[in-house]
């Protein structure tokens, strides 16, 4: 009986060791809308939980908090073991924060360098005590938005920009500027164009007048694309009619000016030049190959340059030469990426690739190869085959896997037949082609992207 009388004292001297341990107390110290908090218990085993009595909260034994309005705020502190979770309490203290609200209305603004009445208007207003409710914009007494930021287009003149707002804590604050408008136009600002022969898609554009160091220049082309040079020369994609306008804008004398225009490129001989890869494989060996390109229509190239690169691992075979007709020597069957650059003989530059493949003397003497044009392709690839007579083509195109994903037919004629084949509808990736002409099979591989 006195054992057991002995024990309950003593956990009950243990339970209240702990709970006195769990003291809540704390110190505020406060710095204008600052406060710093310190719990009088710090050691590692007490987890603390600071409620700052506006919203937020605190963890740790110290904390520090900013107050965002005057005011009187009550901070509770609670205090538990997080080891045993033995005890746990919690005390409060009131604060007054005292000082001196305040806010400014700012705002900075772009002008557009081109067209100069454009301006771009963004706030930089701030405040030391809540945050901005409310932004009111007005030029020359006219509100126009309630955005922080806003875009407006001015004409020639003087214009009074306002920035009115409001913060949380009925704090209120203007500030006004003073822009001005549109340049006046400048007088006499043209251009001259003159295109270049062959590669009459090349215009070389010239500002007037000249010499213009003050000037800033802005170019759109019609076809989607700028210059800021003075007298550039810009590259059109394609024949066709393209609309032009030049604006210029004197920094010294505050004046703009916007010439417009158009420009006709025609078809040039450089759009229609083509060639054509031929490769012949030497009869004794199966891996020799003798490359030449034909031109179309004029036969007459130079400045050779070829590249020879295996797919997809271009690093396991490179070749170049710029020789008119290199002899390659494979060393592997597979894949391979053949591309000539020539100029021909009206100084058209003209480039082609062709996969080709590769595949030793059997493969090669029992189904002969055809090339794809262009490969690799998006919406469609075509073919070049010689008949000897009218037979009807077969062209089956099989994925990967071997399963058969398209097939045509087509009325072949005597001579020349060009195949166009669809590949718009089909997923990305390498097929390999058959193409079957009366008893003659002839095999291709094309990548669609």
């Amino acid at each position: 009986m006195r054992r057991s009388l002995w024990l309950a004292i003593i956990i009950l001297i243990s339970n209240s060791k702990l709970t006195a341990q769990c003291n809540p107390a704390f110190t505020a110290t406060l710095n204008q809308a600052t406060v710093q908090l310190l719990a009088a218990v710090t050691s590692p085993a007490y987890g603390h939980t600071w409620v700052y009595g506006d919203g937020y909260y605190g963890y740790g034994p110290t904390s520090s908090h900013t107050y965002l309005s005057p005011g009187t705020y009550t901070i509770k502190h609670h205090i538990y073991d997080s080891l045993q979770s033995a005890c746990w309490d919690s005390t409060t203290q009131n604060i007054t924060v005292t000082f001196q609200v305040t806010c400014q209305a700012s705002f900075v603004f772009q002008r557009d360098s081109f067209n100069t009445g454009q301006y771009s208007f963004t706030s930089t207003a701030s405040t030391n005590s809540g945050t901005i409710t409310s932004y009111n914009w007005s030029i020359n007494g006219n509100t126009v938005s309630n955005s922080p930021n806003f875009t407006h287009y001015f004409s020639q003149g003087n214009y009074s920009v306002c920035l009115s707002i409001t913060t949380s804590t009925g704090c209120s604050s203007t500030v006004c500027q003073t822009i001005s408008g549109a340049m006046p136009p400048c007088n006499a600002y043209g251009y001259t164009a003159i295109g270049s022969w062959p590669e009459c898609r090349i215009m070389r554009f010239w500002a007037a007048p000249q010499p213009a160091p003050n000037r800033i220049y802005l170019w759109k082309f019609g076809d989607g694309t700028t210059s800021h040079e003075q007298d550039p020369v810009h590259y059109y994609p394609g024949p066709g009619t393209y609309n032009l306008s030049m604006t210029a804008v004197d920094t010294l004398l505050h004046c703009a000016g916007v010439t417009t225009g158009s420009v006709y490129i025609p078809v040039c001989p450089c759009d229609t030049a083509q060639i054509d890869i031929n490769a012949v494989r030497a009869p004794s060996n199966p891996w020799q190959y003798v490359f030449s390109a034909t031109g179309i229509p004029v036969d007459s190239l130079f400045n050779h340059t070829w590249t020879i690169n295996k797919v997809p691992d271009s690093t396991s075979f490179h070749y170049t030469s710029n020789l008119a007709s290199p002899t390659v020597v494979f060393t592997d069957t597979g894949y391979y990426n053949v591309c000539v650059d020539v100029t021909n003989n009206i100084g058209c530059p003209v480039r082609r690739c062709e996969l080709i493949y590769i595949g030793g003397i059997d493969s090669v003497a029992r189904n002969g190869s055809i090339l794809a044009y262009p490969n690799p392709a998006t919406d469609r690839t075509s073919f070049r085959l010689h008949l000897g007579r009218a037979e009807n083509i077969k062209v089956v195109l099989y994925n990967a896997n071997g399963t058969a994903a398209y097939s045509m037919e087509n009325k072949g004629v005597p001579g020349l037949n060009i195949l166009s084949v669809p590949l718009l509808r089909l997923n990305r990736g390498i097929y390999f082609i058959e193409i079957i002409a009366g008893n003659e099979r002839k095999r291709s591989v094309v990548q669609k992207l």
